[in-house]
């Protein structure tokens, strides 16, 4: 039968010398019944029991999007259609770089938050404390901090969950506005207890689930258990390489989520199809690497010898993060 559900916004300030950030995540999620949508032939229907409320109204699959953020406790945060005031006039974009200096060419061009990971080349892992509070300090955009104990898979031993949750407090304490974090089980759904021990410790910032999402068995079951745990933000790239051929999955997640959580396009984003992918989509968020390679800076280089391996720059050469690229972004995006 249907279920009604309340919604209650989250509101979270910190206040640090010289800075003041103010952030709004996502509202709560209640307890849902039902099963996830189910396909016959070419037309995907939601099953009676997700008609209103959950997937959205009309029983069709996917159901139409809204034209705003709603809540009855908090203020409308996104817009999808005409611009009014207070209200973004185009897509949020967010940028992930692994260095300070790119941070802070992210603020330079003008993007609206940095996503902060080491290790780019391997998906990216968590930064240091250091890097963290680096970051924090120098910055006044907001800063959300990637929670991952290694590359690979995203099934964690206790041993690494564990370190998850003491990586959270150290971001907390650097100033971090949000947490990047991904688990799944060992059949590919998401780790709903762990998630829901690591969102818990991550409050009051905001908690984005990365491209594990991408990673998971059935991507309608996981978005429903990734609302019922109050994720605000969703990373995904439509379960396939490059965003590009993802766009209609990503695009139904985008509806079936509606102003539940911001389902976020990425992976492939470029600056000649990121307009292509808001329009096919209807995100209100984008994400972005923004990387160009440059030479490293060394007179002297020793030939006989390597640090690293070939899957990542090499020591005389490294990836940064382009303004340029981050500004003809947001010319596309009519920013």
């Amino acid at each position: 039968m249907p279920t009604n559900h309340t919604f209650v916004g989250r509101h979270a300030t910190q206040n640090r010398p010289g800075r003041h950030h103010t952030f709004c995540a996502a509202p709560l999620a209640a307890q849902r019944t039902g099963s996830s949508p189910t396909t016959t032939g070419s037309v995907s229907t939601a099953p009676a029991e997700l008609s209103s409320g959950y997937w959205g109204a009309g029983g069709s699959w996917p159901p139409s999007r809204p034209t705003q953020k709603q809540s009855t406790n908090g203020p409308v945060v996104f817009t999808i259609g005409p611009v009014t005031p207070g209200q973004p006039r185009r897509p949020l974009v967010e940028i992930c770089t692994d260095s300070l200096d790119g941070s802070i060419a992210v603020e330079q061009a003008g993007a609206d938050r940095v996503e902060l990971c080491a290790d780019l080349p391997l998906g990216g892992t968590t930064p240091s404390g250091g890097m963290m509070t680096a970051v924090c300090e120098a910055l006044t955009l907001p800063v959300a901090v990637m929670i991952r104990p290694r590359a690979g898979d995203f099934l964690y031993s206790e041993g690494e969950r564990e370190i998850m949750r003491r990586d959270i407090e150290l971001a907390k304490q650097a100033g971090a506005a949000a947490i990047v974090l991904g688990l799944l089980t060992p059949d590919g759904q998401v780790h709903v207890a762990a998630t829901r021990d690591l969102i818990e410790r991550a409050r009051p910032l905001e908690v984005t689930f990365h491209r594990a999402f991408d990673m998971s068995r059935e991507p309608y079951e996981a978005l429903r258990a990734l609302i019922d745990l109050g994720i605000d933000r969703l990373l995904t790239s439509g379960q396939v390489a490059d965003v590009s051929a993802g766009l209609a999955l990503v695009s139904e997640l985008v509806a079936a989520a509606g102003a539940q959580l911001s389902v976020m396009p990425g992976c492939g984003v470029q600056e000649h199809n990121a307009r292509e992918i808001i329009e096919a989509t209807g995100a209100r968020e984008i994400h972005f690497s923004a990387r160009e390679r440059r030479d490293g800076g060394m007179t002297f280089r020793n030939p006989a010898c390597a640090m690293g391996t070939p899957e990542v720059p090499g020591e005389f050469e490294r990836d940064a993060t382009s303004v340029d690229r981050i500004r003809a972004l947001l010319v596309q995006l009519g920013g």
